[in-house]
């Protein structure tokens, strides 16, 4: 459990760096000096978030504790050679993140003006950022969609608060859909595993 708390940590902060990073690139996107430099900050910062070697934070944790749940307390870290990948991986993340969430987007037709398309992007993306800041609450439930409004309201006045709403909604049912998909896609995975180490 442990080790899958930090891992969850670093996916935490890699995924509040990125959607931080996208959404400000969407909010300046008439200004590319200042955008593409935000896009490769944020992808650079998620790949180094990755190679912080938090797995040593196990070391703190009380020693009652660590027995209790047989933690093991694990020293080596990444190899220096391995920045390269990661940072790369991370852009190719974080760029095709924004291919799919602008697909998914221009799906919608007419009812998404082109115009209006970078700016509610850009709101989804820092309230995504603001939601996986409200830890008590599991996947940032509301406080996603509250916070995606009410960036909307103050960055980008000139879109209807009622579009913005809307692709809101629209995006929270297209993330529960892929992680019910990626749900039960591990499981089945995890079903066939034990099947085929299962003797005859």
């Amino acid at each position: 459990m442990a080790a899958t708390a930090i891992a969850n940590i670093e996916l935490a902060g890699i995924t509040i760096v990125q959607m931080a990073g996208l959404g400000l690139a969407c909010l300046l996107v008439g200004q590319p000096l200042l955008a593409i430099p935000l896009l490769l900050a944020a992808a650079v910062a998620g790949g180094l978030i990755a190679l912080v070697p938090t797995s040593r934070l196990t070391a703190f944790l009380p020693s009652r504790l660590r027995r209790s749940h047989q933690v093991v307390v694990v020293e080596d870290s990444a190899p220096r050679h391995a920045a390269a990948g990661m940072v790369l991986m991370s852009a190719m993340l974080t760029g095709l993140n924004l291919i799919t969430s602008m697909s998914v987007l221009g799906a919608l037709g007419e009812a998404l003006p082109s115009e209006h398309l970078f700016p509610v992007l850009a709101t989804l993306y820092l309230g995504f950022a603001a939601g996986m800041l409200a830890v008590p609450v599991p996947a940032g439930l509301g406080a996603r969609e509250a916070a995606s409004v009410g960036l909307g309201i103050v960055l980008v006045p000139a879109v209807p608060v009622d579009l913005v709403l809307s692709v809101v909604l629209l995006a929270r049912c297209w993330q529960l859909a892929v992680d019910a998909v990626c749900f039960a896609t591990g499981m089945a995975l995890i079903s066939l595993s034990k099947s085929s180490r299962t003797p005859p």
